[in-house]
């Protein structure tokens, strides 16, 4: 809590005077101190009262010099003490001070200049006491959001009980992953439409701070605020905290997920096996999905798993709080995700793309065909139905590359700014794949020395303009 001289002058038992008429006693006081030195301003910092005797102040030169010096440094005023050196405060000294503009105040011999500087200390003291205990209240409040379970929305609830605005979460490419309250489409929209310094308010008050999960960008925390150095820093590093919390959660499941769809592609697990494990993660085996592939190198040579694919955020189509709406895994080196009938397929197949584009300009994406139950997570990247099922043991083989062909460089779109090159097509059966020579003997639907007959795909793109569309 700040105390103005004004504070000092209502203090009975100090009984200060002013003696330079009724300007300046709204001034703030940060600090009091003593000094009897002629020239005290290279220890000074700005916002002092200066009590003095006026030991070298004999002449009126002094006397004035002494006014014109501590007033340039920024002093809030200067209390004279009577009595030792002086039997009133000097009249060149009000003169001069009347003059600058700097409140003179009498310290009568009764009041000890300690008991001035006391009251000014507790004051101040107590202010910043207030502060540490509500910072510290408000720290509680955040941490508590998420140790309750409430998630990134939940955090962001409070922080809108806090400030009272609309606060925002979205990721490096734009994507919004929480906000709170509702989908905040204003805040959206002027995020889109001109960016703002990071960590500093711009003229309307929109503040943007990083957000880091191991030493790297992966979102920005967005909402309008006057106080960004005081509780968003730490804001920041929770939403961060539970970024890095969902990242993990994403890649374990991702990888159990992907452990058995690859099985079940592989066809080396039991269907009623594959059932249970799947209905673990809440697939149900008795409903109709697609597979949609995504894959941030189509091109590339390599079959290795991508471990960027596991960590990969889900961006929200709502401002719900879940890691993540649908079923996911990494197989290899796509990233599946495995999408009911019921849902529409073209807004997660575009979210696939505008995080893929994140890793590769080239990224792709593929829709399979709608089939039932745990067989049809083998049948739907091909589009096509397999062919009687002939043994348990299956040459190991990725998903098929000709599902993930890139469209041209016409197909780059952006998002919120951020360039996303890619491409979303549909398979659906059609006449006879041109490159199904290439594939081996043994392949993903059938065994033995007859190659299956594969049917091509008709691929259909999808709107490029549904990019933005499926994000909002």
């Amino acid at each position: 809590m700040s105390i103005t001289l004004g504070d000092l002058l209502s203090q009975e038992d100090l009984r200060l005077r002013l003696c330079t008429g009724g300007f300046g006693t709204e001034r703030v006081v940060r600090w009091a101190a003593a000094t009897e030195l002629a020239d005290p301003t290279p220890w000074m910092t700005g916002g002092e009262l200066l009590l003095t005797t006026g030991l070298r102040q004999r002449s009126p030169d002094a006397q004035a010099a002494f006014v014109r010096r501590v007033a340039a440094a920024g002093a809030a005023g200067v209390g004279f003490g009577t009595g030792p050196n002086h039997p009133t405060v000097p009249v060149d000294t009000v003169a001069e001070a009347e003059r600058l503009g700097l409140p003179v105040l009498e310290v009568p011999p009764e009041t000890p200049f300690i008991a001035v500087n006391r009251l000014i200390a507790a004051r101040s003291t107590a202010g910043a006491a207030d502060r540490s205990y509500r910072l510290l209240d408000r720290h509680d409040l955040l941490v508590r959001a998420l140790l309750e379970g409430g998630g990134l929305t939940a955090l962001l609830r409070a922080l809108h009980r806090i400030y009272g605005s609309e606060v925002a979460v979205v990721d490096r490419h734009g994507a919004l992953l929480a906000a709170a309250p509702g989908p905040c489409n204003a805040l959206l929209d002027e995020l889109q439409a001109g960016p703002a310094s990071p960590e500093a308010p711009d003229r309307t008050g929109l503040v943007r701070l990083p957000v880091r999960v191991d030493g790297t960008l992966a979102a920005q925390l967005c909402l309008r605020s006057a106080d960004p150095a005081e509780l968003l820093p730490y804001a920041a590093r929770l939403v961060g905290l539970e970024l890095a919390r969902r990242q993990a959660y994403l890649a374990g499941r991702r990888e159990l997920v992907g452990q058995v769809v690859e099985d079940v592609v592989r066809d080396v697990i039991a269907p009623a096996a594959a059932e249970r494990r799947l209905a673990a993660f809440g697939l149900d085996p008795t409903r109709s999905h697609r597979v949609v592939l995504g894959c941030p190198d189509p091109d590339g040579a390599g079959t290795g798993r991508d471990r960027r694919l596991a960590r990969l955020p889900w961006p929200a189509d709502d401002c719900g709080d879940p890691p993540e709406p649908l079923l996911t895994a990494v197989v290899d080196r796509y990233l599946v995700a495995v999408v009911p009938q019921c849902v529409p397929v073209e807004a997660p197949a575009l979210r696939f793309a505008a995080v893929l584009s994140g890793l590769d300009a080239r990224a792709a994406v593929g829709i399979g065909g709608c089939y039932q139950g745990v067989e049809g997570l083998r049948w739907s990247p091909g589009g096509t139905r397999p062919g009687p099922r002939r043994s348990r043991r299956r040459a190991a083989r990725p998903f098929p590359a000709p599902a993930l062909q890139p469209r041209s460089a016409a197909a780059a779109t952006r998002r919120r700014g951020t360039a996303a090159a890619h491409a979303v097509r549909r398979q659906q059966p059609g006449r006879s794949r041109p490159d199904a020579a290439r594939l081996p003997g043994r392949g993903l639907f059938g065994a033995g020395g007859r190659r299956p007959h594969v049917r091509a795909p008709q691929h259909r793109s999808l709107p490029v303009g549904a990019h933005r569309a499926a994000h909002r």
